[in-house]
């Protein structure tokens, strides 16, 4: 009479143990854990992917002839000018004089078409106000020029060639391109304290779009865009339209004289509902 096995799959798990060429341990884990799937990630073409060029910053570099002025002290050739623009609207302006010097101004930007006009705000950790503006073609500055006040001395500032220098030749003659005065005036605007003006410009455009920059004694600066509705050999008037990203409107009159100095530059009309009033003169 057979006896009834109480407990094969024991043997047979023990038999299994034996018998040659068996990896239990592989077998189960083949059970428990299956093989991943092999993953493969495609290497994207770069020859076909357009690189992006980074534009946020303007770095120029460029040799050339100029002169730097300092009231009080005779002039200096420039031999090499450096301008970079970050990309929240401050630029850095860097002169190299004949004697190895260098001289460096800083300040924010405003654009115009191929022109960039920075207010300045400093020189190294000396004080400095005025306007320079710069053109420039094909990344090589093709002018840098404009005057200020430098710790409490005048200076200007004349590299390169300005392209609208002759007007009969490159422009039509009632074009102006650039106008700055350091000299004195006053600001008034409703509701706040007159402020003493320090320095004034002016910049035109081929459209006759105007840029008006008001440089006050506490070194804030006002900035005014319009239209010029009439101009002639001695005075342009501009119809205001905004003030940065404010309301404006009124008239603007300018009288100019030699080398693009203003004699006098007055204005009246609305500063975001508030009315204002400006009188300067050399």
């Amino acid at each position: 009479m057979l006896k009834t096995i109480k407990y094969p799959f024991l043997i047979i798990l023990s038999t299994s143990l034996l018998l040659p060429g068996c990896d239990l341990e592989n077998n189960v884990n083949q059970t428990t854990n299956p093989p991943e799937e092999e993953t493969i990630t495609e290497t994207p073409n770069t020859s076909e992917t357009p690189l992006l060029v980074d534009n946020s910053q303007l770095n120029l570099q460029t040799s050339g002839q100029g002169i730097f002025e300092l009231e009080n002290r005779e002039a200096v050739e420039i031999t090499a000018v450096s301008f970079t623009m970050a990309d929240d609207n401050t630029s850095e302006i860097i002169i190299t004089l004949a004697d190895n010097r260098t001289m460096e101004f800083a300040g924010e930007t405003q654009q115009d078409n191929d022109s960039i006009i920075t207010s300045l705000t400093n020189s190294g950790m000396a004080d400095a106000e005025g306007y320079l503006i710069m053109q420039y073609q094909d990344n090589a500055i093709t002018m840098l020029q404009g005057d200020g006040v430098l710790d409490s001395q005048a200076f200007s500032i004349s590299f390169g060639e300005n392209k609208y220098a002759n007007p009969q030749e490159n422009q039509p003659s009632e074009y102006i391109p650039f106008y700055q005065q350091q000299g004195r005036g006053i600001f008034t605007l409703e509701g706040r304290e007159n402020e003493n003006i320090s320095s004034v410009m002016v910049q035109i455009n081929e459209e006759n779009q105007a840029t008006i920059g008001i440089s006050l004694r506490n070194d804030t600066i006002f900035n005014f865009r319009g239209e010029v509705s009439h101009q002639d050999a001695y005075t342009i008037n501009i119809q205001l339209t905004s003030s940065g990203m404010a309301d404006a409107e009124g008239l603007l009159k300018l009288e100019y004289g030699a080398n693009n100095s203003i004699n006098n530059l007055m204005a009246n009309g609305k500063l975001d509902g508030q009315p204002f009033l400006i009188n300067f003169s050399k």
